[in-house]
């Protein structure tokens, strides 16, 4: 499976497991075993594990950072109909099967992620007049929609 997905990426620092389990996800199903299989190493000094966040605002930042981008990469790199799979439950727009209609659902839901995330999304849709017309006539969705939405924080 590593050789389809690669392993762990040298710019994550504190979410690399994150990442890597929702590259696998992409191509096969994943169980849990109940059993405990491994033990994990914790540093009891404050400070000395990389995930651990004590306070600090880089860290904090660095973690917020690595979420959106892992996020908004799971989502970029997921097919169509793998994205209709998971989401189903989250789509606007029940009926979305074209792949236009899912850049849609993908930009919505990354804007409820971290907002900024879907703005090249909606930017390069804007752009296509076919998504134009989805995002007007399914979404209620317009140009000054996208202008309001991108001047939120």
């Amino acid at each position: 499976m590593l050789d389809k997905t690669g392993y762990y990426r040298y710019g994550l620092v504190q979410l690399q497991d994150f990442d890597l389990w929702l590259r696998i996800l992409n191509y096969t199903s994943v169980y849990v075993l109940q059993e405990k299989l491994t033990w994990y190493r914790q540093f009891s000094r404050k400070g000395m594990n990389l995930s651990d966040l004590t306070g600090d605002k880089g860290k904090e930042n660095r973690l917020q950072h690595e979420c959106w981008w892992i996020i908004s990469n799971a989502i970029e790199q997921m097919s169509d109909s793998k994205f209709l799979e998971v989401f189903s439950e989250e789509l606007r727009w029940k009926e979305a099967m074209s792949h236009e209609a899912v850049l849609c659902e993908k930009a919505f839901l990354l804007w409820n992620v971290g907002g900024s995330l879907a703005a090249p999304y909606f930017i390069d849709m804007l752009e296509n007049a076919e998504c134009r017309e989805i995002l007007e006539q399914k979404y209620q969705f317009t140009l000054n929609d996208f202008y309001a939405l991108n001047r939120q924080a």
